[in-house]
């Protein structure tokens, strides 16, 4: 049966944990998590940048920061930097990229370039064409083959 005695060292732990997880929930700093720095970034992306600046990761964690903060120019030049490095692995930095060139309403031809490398390097990937993205107000762009075509760099 039970017997309150079999669960006393539970009833223990219960008793010393309630008021820590009371404070925690009710006095825990306002900044607790906040990014560092001033950055939007989290901190683990700041600790990127600072350590390996110029590195393909550092360039688009700072292109990432400058989406956010609205500034696509500036995003534009940091995604162009870290694909400078030669970078083929990261989808995000080349779906980013593409994104804001579409946002900036750049050359049509230099988009379907970029959508080509992305698609040879990510022949599976399952997420929509860029320039057709919900996120850039939902209406396809006029020209440039659709994901359906089956498009692959020789």
């Amino acid at each position: 049966m039970w017997e309150p005695r079999n669960f006393r060292f539970l009833l223990v732990v219960y008793c010393l944990g309630l008021p820590l997880l009371i404070w925690e929930l009710n006095f825990r700093p306002d900044d607790a998590g906040a990014p560092t720095g001033g950055s939007i970034l989290p901190d683990v992306a700041v600790i990127d940048v600072d350590l390996y600046q110029g590195s393909a990761d550092a360039e688009f964690a700072l292109g990432y920061e400058a989406v956010l903060k609205g500034d696509l120019k500036a995003a534009r030049r940091h995604y162009e930097a870290a694909l400078d490095t030669g970078v083929k692995t990261n989808e995000n930095l080349f779906y980013f990229y593409i994104e804001t060139l579409v946002q900036l309403g750049e050359d049509q031809e230099l988009i379907d370039k970029v959508v080509e490398q992305w698609r040879w390097n990510f022949p599976h990937s399952q997420r929509e064409d860029p320039r057709e993205s919900r996120n850039l107000g939902g209406a396809p762009l006029k020209g440039g083959p659709k994901p359906s075509d089956g498009i692959r760099a020789p």
